[in-house]
């Protein structure tokens, strides 16, 4: 038998690329993805499907938890009690069929076998059915409504075929499926849940991006009424957030040279006080200016010779008066 050679990079290209694939756009079709490996690695399944309505995905199932099971929005589906478990019965039954055909190929492999099955209602609300299968991404059989079998070119799909049809009423479940139950369970999901083919986002990721987006909200609002206030302080000359209930010297103290800084009282009362210091030391340098001169007249007069006679006291600065002790020119003859 002729098997193509593996290529990975083409496992799912049926999936998007066949022709009458039931455009992936639109919300009237039903499809199951279905996928199998001859050497599945360890933890991993050895065949998987999952369904989807329109653009959606609702349905996934896997060979490790062997149960159908909702995705998205389609959890809240009001579904009847029984559809799981139908959904659940029919996909293992694909299970089976899709392991035995690697028994049909041989042991050569790794093979990868995919299938696409659905349905799709035309605009005239006829069911159109799919059923195509791919070897190692290569399409190889499909199956023959008219003759109720599977049939290609390919030896292997000969070789498959012959496998399925061994199994007890394979043919006819698989043209039932077709006909049948794949165009009324698309009309129950479109009758049940039109609302949720308008879902952009699953419900979780949804409620995640609200919560997000009002959580950011709150923190700028904080931020900016944080800011207002920090600013309203900083105008009113108020220490701003984190510097405590300090002493007004305490709290104009710089920690690293020991000085103040100066806030609006120091600096009025800082100007103040120079122009007083400013005052008081054109006082005094007035005050001694004229001190000098009268203590200069007074030596040129006694020929800057001390006093005979008892001890001499200097004069105040500048008052003019004689001290103890000290006579005045006429006493001095």
């Amino acid at each position: 038998m002729r098997v193509p050679r593996p290529q990975p990079w083409a496992l799912g290209l049926l999936l998007f690329l066949l022709p009458g694939s039931l455009g992936a756009e639109s919300h009237l079709s039903l499809l199951y993805h279905l996928t199998a490996v001859s050497s599945p690695a360890p933890g991993t399944p050895a065949f998987w499907v999952s369904g989807w309505l329109g653009p959606q995905q609702y349905l996934s199932y896997d060979s490790l938890r062997g149960q159908a099971e909702p995705c998205g929005a389609w959890v809240w589906e009001n579904q009847v009690s029984w559809y799981w478990e139908k959904e659940t019965t029919d996909l293992r039954i694909k299970e089976k069929l899709f392991l035995e055909a690697f028994k049909a190929l041989g042991g050569k492999g790794p093979y990868t076998l995919q299938g696409l099955l659905g349905c799709e209602l035309s605009p005239d609300n006829t069911s159109v059915p799919t059923a195509k299968f791919a070897l190692n991404g290569e399409e190889f059989m499909n199956f023959d409504l008219k003759q109720g079998t599977w049939g290609g070119d390919w030896p292997e799909a000969l070789a498959i075929s012959q496998r399925w049809q061994q199994q007890d009423k394979a043919a006819n479940k698989e043209l039932t499926f077709l006909l049948f139950s794949c165009p009324h369970r698309l009309r129950e999901h479109l009758e049940r849940g039109r609302g949720n083919l308008e879902w952009k986002e699953t419900p979780a990721k949804s409620s995640v991006l609200v919560v997000g987006i009002v959580i950011g909200v709150l923190l700028l609002t904080a931020a900016a009424v944080g800011g207002a206030l920090l600013w309203r302080r900083m105008r009113s000359g108020l220490p701003g957030v984190g510097s405590g209930r300090k002493s007004l010297g305490e709290r104009d103290r710089d920690p690293k040279r020991g000085a103040h800084r100066p806030g609006r009282r120091d600096l009025v009362w800082g100007q103040t006080q120079r122009e007083e210091d400013r005052d008081q030391r054109e006082v005094e340098t007035e005050t001694q200016r004229r001190g000098n001169r009268g203590t200069e007249r007074g030596d040129r007069g006694r020929g800057r010779q001390r006093p005979r006679g008892g001890r001499q006291r200097c004069r105040k600065r500048g008052d003019g008066k004689l001290g103890e002790g000290e006579t005045g020119p006429e006493g001095r003859g």
